[in-house]
């Protein structure tokens, strides 16, 4: 359980809000239970017993069940990053070292060991469905995209592409294909591309775009983007191949966003027939009541670096009908990053405080 020792970043405190008209103001004020569950994080992972595994901005991770914490990790890792974990909990992907000297290292929580990627490392995502890791590596000339499968002994890279194009954001599509999209921002041109690891294929889905984002669906058959093709932001759910689905009715950064896959077992009506199941995708998302305020002439580049900040309300929308329902409005200052939701709750962490918070979906 050792890993270099890096200065901490210390905190930010948030300036004041101002507010304005919501951009959306559907249904009644929700009763659902808001819960701070009172830790500052970096990042989470959360089982749907209501178990959780959280990283600190010290770098220690700690699981806390049934109202006891228990220390799975204690070294010190200062100026996190980055702060993610894979599908079952069991290893954390950790940024450290600052944007400027950026390291990334993969702790295994049951053998409390690290394993660092190579030097070089710009940005890594875990696959939604297994260990790997998708990782982008600067190199003289280009970018390469290589998988590293932490789910084996030995874990050896398997590169997929190599790229002419920097500052890369990375995810996965469902089982064996990884999307990316070069950085933008409001008035720098974003496009993005899928690729399958297996046959290297590469597949344009979406071109010369400001402002940019991503989110997909663990299954990699929805994807929620955002960007602003004609002098408006907008949000919108496409499929696979990057056909639109429907613009929604309101504007957030995708951050504030995920997806939950329900599943139904329908219960056979006959000997002779077989059970079935059947699956309904929800898309979750806090939406700003001050919309303009955190995107006026769409400043989303203030808005990441803490320097404005939201005022949420939370929705669920069907997917890809659109349509939506309220989750919870209430009066709390809240600003949502890092959304998940797992089993019937909402989590995410609160920008203002950096602390982790839940809402009661039944």
């Amino acid at each position: 359980d050792k890993t270099p020792e890096l200065v901490g970043n210390g905190n930010q405190n948030p300036p004041t809000v101002s507010t304005s008209t919501p951009a959306v103001t559907p249904g009644k004020n929700s009763k659902l239970k808001l819960e701070s569950l009172g830790f500052v994080v970096r990042g989470f992972f959360a089982d749907k017993d209501g178990g959780l595994i959280i990283i600190q901005p010290s770098g220690h991770i700690t699981s806390i069940k049934d109202g006891k914490n228990t220390l799975l990790g204690e070294t010190t890792v200062g100026e996190i990053t980055q702060a993610s974990f894979s599908h079952d909990g069991e290893k954390v992907l950790v940024g450290f070292g600052g944007y400027s000297n950026q390291q990334f290292s993969v702790y295994d929580i049951e053998k409390k060991s690290w394993q660092p990627l190579v030097a070089g490392v710009t940005a890594a995502e875990w696959s939604p469905s297994d260990s790997r890791v998708i990782y982008a590596l600067k190199k003289e000339g280009y970018t390469s995209l290589s998988v590293l499968d932490f789910g084996v002994s030995k874990p050896s890279a398997k590169e997929i592409t190599r790229l002419h194009i920097e500052d890369l954001v990375l995810g996965w599509m469902g089982k064996d294909e990884v999307v990316f999209w070069n950085k933008g921002a409001s008035k720098v041109d974003s496009s993005a591309w899928r690729v399958n690891i297996t046959s290297k294929k590469l597949t344009p889905l979406f071109s010369n775009r400001t402002s940019l984002d991503l989110r997909v669906d663990d299954k990699g058959g929805n994807i929620l983007a955002t960007s602003d093709r004609t002098g408006a932001f907008t949000l919108s759910l496409f499929g696979k191949q990057g056909e639109i689905l429907k613009e929604l009715a309101v504007r957030t950064p995708v951050d504030k966003c995920d997806f939950d896959i329900e599943q139904e077992v329908i219960k056979a009506t006959s000997t002779k027939a077989k059970d079935r199941t059947v699956e309904t995708t929800w898309l979750y998302c806090g939406a700003p009541k001050n919309f303009d305020v955190i995107t006026g002439k769409l400043l989303l580049e203030d808005y990441a670096k803490k320097q404005v900040f939201s005022l949420d309300n939370f929705f669920r929308f069907s997917v890809p009908a659109g349509s939506f329902s309220s989750i919870y409005e209430g009066p709390e200052d809240l600003d949502a990053s890092q959304v998940r939701v797992v089993g019937k709750k909402f989590y995410f962490v609160n920008r203002y405080d950096e602390k982790l918070y839940s809402i009661a979906l039944e």
